[in-house]
């Protein structure tokens, strides 16, 4: 993302200004507050069916919160999602 200076500035002062504020006040029980969130990672990820990229693939972040945010208006396409495994308990 440092590379793309369009993206890096959109992420760290559009979106993050907003994204944190909603996280903190999802997650109240992590009594913490927006400028103490930081970002841990960031990937954008180009989804194409007619070349056969239509998913991820099952994998693990490894960070207590991720956020997915989808780049397209939800009637441009069929499907999507994220599947979130419960904890052992």
């Amino acid at each position: 993302l440092e590379n793309l200076s369009r993206s890096y500035s959109l992420v760290n002062f559009e979106l993050l200004p907003r994204l944190f504020p909603a996280i903190a006040n999802a997650f109240q029980l992590l009594e913490t507050r927006p400028e103490n969130l930081r970002l841990g990672g960031c990937r954008v990820v180009k989804y194409d069916a007619s070349e056969g990229r239509v998913e991820l693939g099952l994998h693990r972040d490894g960070l207590l919160v991720t956020a997915n945010i989808a780049l397209n208006d939800l009637d441009h396409y069929e499907g999507g999602g994220t599947i979130i495994e419960g904890m052992p308990s």
